[in-house]
């Protein structure tokens, strides 16, 4: 498992620390996003036959 672990005191804060927490963001959504296909997912307005 990833883990971004934070100490007392304060860390370095590194461009792979930035990458991680976008990549950590970003992965759960795409794992959703998947089962439904090629979708927009911005720029449109969803109608409802």
């Amino acid at each position: 498992m990833n883990k971004l672990q934070f100490n007392e005191g304060g860390q370095p804060l590194h461009l792979d620390d930035l990458e991680f927490l976008q990549d950590a963001t970003v992965s759960p959504i795409q794992s959703l996003i998947v089962s439904w296909g090629n979708c927009i997912l911005g720029g449109c307005e969803i109608t409802y036959d």
